[in-house]
């Protein structure tokens, strides 16, 4: 598909459905829309006619109904629209180290003891 150039309008109000269908999966109402992007319904409902006659978004009939993006829709916003969440393994700062001073003291703990000779008492070596 062709780049389409939108306005900051429409672009902004693509931006919304598309963040607020991937919450909900279900279609999205014209109201909570104009909510999100603190624009008239009225207004809402305007720019969807643009953006269905570019392809970008379709409407649901009925009392459920609303607007779903269409895959043309995250294509104009340049995002790639994922199946499945992506799982991304998250470390804190300090947990590399501590898990390796953990593999260091259970090498230690595996390792023969050694006792060192105990030094004389009266010279305080040792004690």
């Amino acid at each position: 598909m062709s780049s389409i150039e939108l306005t900051p309008s429409q672009k902004t109000i693509l931006t919304a459905l598309t963040n607020l269908h991937r919450q909900t999966e279900d279609a999205v109402k014209g109201e909570d829309i104009a909510e999100e992007v603190n624009r008239n319904p009225g207004t809402i409902r305007n720019q969807m006619q643009s953006l269905k006659a570019l392809q970008l978004v379709e409407g649901v009939p009925g009392p459920k109904g609303g607007y779903k993006p269409t895959a043309n829709a995250y294509e104009a916003l340049d995002v790639d629209e994922m199946d499945d969440a992506a799982s991304v393994p998250l470390f804190h700062n300090d947990e590399n180290r501590r898990d390796r001073e953990r593999r260091e003291h259970r090498s230690l703990e595996r390792s023969p003891s050694r006792t060192l000779p105990r030094g004389d008492p009266s010279a305080g070596v040792g004690s």
